[in-house]
């Protein structure tokens, strides 16, 4: 990898690592924030009571701070839900604010 490229993804973690977590959504954290399967970002996933859940995202190649709505199956596996009153995609460059709004959103369904 290029050394610039390593530089700017340090540089990333080290400023980023705690964005998908919102502190008062802290009781529904899946996964808490970890690197994303890339290695080039984090992900938190939340998994909230009425079945819906959330994967928040931000990393060098998303839009700012992304989040999808997620079903689980009975394996534990996800995968996004399009059919949603919240989304029917991939929400990007949300805030903090927007994000913790959203959350509710997606705990109250």
């Amino acid at each position: 990898m290029d050394n610039n490229f390593i530089k700017a993804m340090q540089a990333f973690k080290a400023s980023h690592a705690n964005d998908t977590l919102i502190g008062s959504f802290q009781q529904y954290v899946l996964t808490t924030p970890d690197t994303s399967n890339d290695g080039l970002g984090y992900q938190t996933i939340y998994k909230f009571p009425n079945g819906y859940d959330a994967s928040v995202v931000h990393g060098l190649y998303t839009y700012d701070l992304e989040l999808a709505v997620l079903l689980f199956d009975d394996n534990s596996n996800y995968s996004i839900d399009y059919c949603t009153s919240i989304t029917h995609d991939v929400i990007d460059h949300l805030t903090q604010q927007e994000l913790a709004d959203t959350l509710n959103d997606i705990r109250e369904l």
